[in-house]
């Protein structure tokens, strides 16, 4: 930007002498300062939107400033130096919406980490305390997580056995009812496929999952049905096994074979 200068002293002619012709003030000096005038002006930032040329410098405010006023590059850089470290800034206005954080080891546990980088792929993560954690995976498939009293597994479902003493125990392979004259199978039965009438009161059972022996026992109930309320009936035996079949034989209370109007109630033991 350009200062203006004057170039007549217009003061000084005030004390010449009234003969002496510099006293005059002539057109041209006028033209002379009003031209000076011209070019100081026309060089001049604007008040609005201004375009700053070169190297434009401000007084450097105090790093306390908060005001509307302009700041220069040296009070930034006083101010960043006053922000300290992470853990001294707000919480709130810490936020990452994006990319990555690099720089940084593994998160412990105790600032809410892993203490890994990666886990295997659908593994199940195990706590270890204060440790990094472990995790365990899938294995084959039907596998079920078990536990030693110490660690977790993988393991393969297998036979449950007892928890006390060496004697094993099994559960029920099958149970379920029918109407012996409907023979229709009921609601909730596991592992019956059907029944059928071999003879007056002899009833043979499919399973819908074959047994893997015919080591297996049947142990069965009998009542009279509400069409039969004066009759009971009870199992007689249950024989001609094999691994996909077994017959129910009924009788009455008073002897003879029971009619086909009573209801069976049989669960299979192996």
């Amino acid at each position: 930007m350009t200062n203006y200068t004057k170039t007549t002293n217009f003061l000084a002619k005030d004390s010449l002498p009234s003969s002496d012709t510099a006293k005059i003030i002539r057109g041209s000096e006028f033209d002379t300062e009003f031209n000076n005038l011209v070019i100081a002006v026309a060089s001049k930032a604007n008040l609005a939107s201004p375009a700053l040329t070169g190297v434009p410098t401000a007084p450097t405010a105090g790093t306390s400033t908060n005001t509307t006023q302009l700041a220069t590059t040296a009070f930034v850089q006083s101010k960043v130096g006053t922000l300290g470290t992470m853990a001294t800034q707000n919480a709130d206005a810490v936020n990452i919406s994006g990319g990555s954080v690099v720089g940084i080891t593994d998160v412990i546990v105790a600032d809410g980490g892993t203490g890994v980088s990666t886990l295997p792929s659908k593994a199940v993560v195990i706590g270890e305390g204060t440790s990094a954690v472990s995790s365990v995976a899938p294995g084959t498939s039907g596998n079920v997580l078990t536990s030693n009293g110490t660690v977790w597994a993988s393991t393969a479902n297998t036979t449950i056995t007892a928890t006390t003493g060496t004697l094993p125990y099994y559960g029920a392979r099958g149970f379920g009812y029918f109407n012996g004259s409907a023979l229709s199978v009921g609601t909730g039965s596991k592992n019956f496929a059907s029944v059928a009438k071999i003879a007056t009161g002899i009833f043979r059972v499919t399973f819908t999952t074959a047994m893997p022996d015919t080591n297996y026992v049947v142990v069965a109930m009998a009542d009279n049905s509400a069409n039969a309320v004066s009759r009971g009936a009870m199992i007689t035996s249950a024989g001609n096994k094999t691994t996909t079949t077994f017959d129910i034989n009924t009788e009455e209370r008073l002897g003879g074979m029971s009619t086909d109007d009573v209801l069976m109630n049989w669960v299979v033991y192996q």
